[in-house]
């Protein structure tokens, strides 16, 4: 993986402003979405690299040519964190993100 490459994760906020995401995220992003994230992703015309939720706040159809990381709802962090860690895994070090107010969290 480029270390220089830019990380975006896009959070579950449910107000996900989807014009400013289509125009934040870059082709050369690597683009992972945090569970209801998705939605926002979809909506704003993006497609993700990969998916990490425990799918409580999504429950729609997922897309079969992409990554998806199914976790446990009982679990220490949020599925944001582990987005981080799993960008952070992969070498990444340039992050963004995206819709990460609002929720049922804040």
């Amino acid at each position: 993986m480029n270390q220089q490459r830019r990380c975006v994760i896009i959070a579950g906020a449910p107000n996900a402003d989807t014009a400013f995401l289509a125009q934040t995220v870059q082709p050369e992003d690597y683009l992972i979405c945090a569970d209801r994230g998705y939605a926002a992703a979809t909506a704003a015309g993006l497609r993700p690299d990969l998916i990490v939720g425990d799918f409580d706040s999504y429950g729609g159809a997922l897309p079969d040519n992409c990554e998806v990381v199914r976790l446990c709802p009982e679990k220490d962090d949020t599925d944001t964190m582990l987005c981080l860690k799993r960008g952070f895994a992969m070498g990444l070090e340039d992050f963004l993100i995206v819709g990460g107010f609002g929720g049922r969290l804040d």
